[in-house]
């Protein structure tokens, strides 16, 4: 029996993927291109995006408190203003990102990637799952855009050894991009490191706010944009690196892995 994705309650309530309080500021005059797996695009006006996967409870207490309390932060940064941000923001930003990462995956076709124990202790706690990190960008229209993927670490042999999930959101100016890491069952990993397909240096596009221990300023010196030198959608499959990833078991000795199957 499904239930919502942070409690035992049904999933009697449906969340915006984009918040309304968000619509009403960007307007992007672009049509909204929906796709769930491998299904053909629907191009439609309407940008209202609703995923039924929390219960009443869940939207209209902590989730809708979450919205209230960094409404106005996010605001300032897809609004484009200029601002230092301290370490207790850059947690709620991140904490913002990933609620938005937990419930896109929830609209997914087959299995969820964020487990139930790592949904109900974000509801709990706002921990955030190891194995996490989170960026943030700027972009230098004003758009909207959520796209949801990731894939399988394998070895040489084709045997899965972990999986990742990769979550990129475009609200007006603010870029927000979330990676996730799982191990599969029955594997000692002492360390998994992904490669960006592109080999520049990232760090002036974007702030990594988790895990971080330093304040930053918002915007980062460069930002990205449909077309030019740093396209949006380099950001976007940025972890499809074909050459490969690299995880280190703690037996057998140090593995490469064959490139992730998008």
């Amino acid at each position: 029996m499904a239930t919502c994705i942070f409690c035992a309650n049904p999933p009697n309530s449906k969340e915006d993927l984009f918040p309304r309080w968000i619509l009403k500021r960007v307007k992007t005059r672009e049509l909204l291109s929906r796709r769930t797996g491998n299904g053909e695009a629907d191009l439609t006006w309407d940008q209202e995006v609703l995923i039924p996967c929390v219960c009443t409870t869940c939207n209209n207490g902590w989730m809708s408190r979450m919205e209230v309390k960094r409404g106005p932060l996010i605001g300032n940064l897809l609004a484009d203003i200029s601002i230092p941000l301290d370490m207790d923001q850059l947690k709620s930003i991140a904490e913002w990102g990933l609620k938005c990462a937990m419930v896109i995956d929830a609209g997914r076709v087959g299995e969820r990637f964020f487990r139930e124990d790592e949904c109900r202790e974000f509801k709990k706690s706002r921990a955030i799952p190891n194995g996490t990190g989170i960026w943030i960008g700027r972009f230098t229209g004003s758009s909207l855009s959520a796209i949801n993927g990731g894939a399988a670490l394998q070895d040489m042999d084709g045997k899965p050894l972990a999986d990742f999930h990769v979550f990129t959101m475009l609200v007006g100016h603010l870029v927000i991009q979330v990676l996730s890491i799982h191990e599969r069952p029955g594997h000692q990993i002492r360390t998994i490191k992904l490669a960006a397909a592109n080999s520049e240096d990232w760090s002036p596009l974007l702030h990594q706010i988790w895990p971080t221990t330093k304040k930053m300023s918002w915007p980062p010196p460069l930002s990205f944009s449909n077309y030019g030198a740093h396209p949006y959608g380099e950001l976007v499959y940025r972890w499809r690196n074909q050459e490969g990833h690299s995880v280190i078991v703690m037996m057998p000795d140090p593995a490469a892995v064959t490139p992730p199957k998008s």
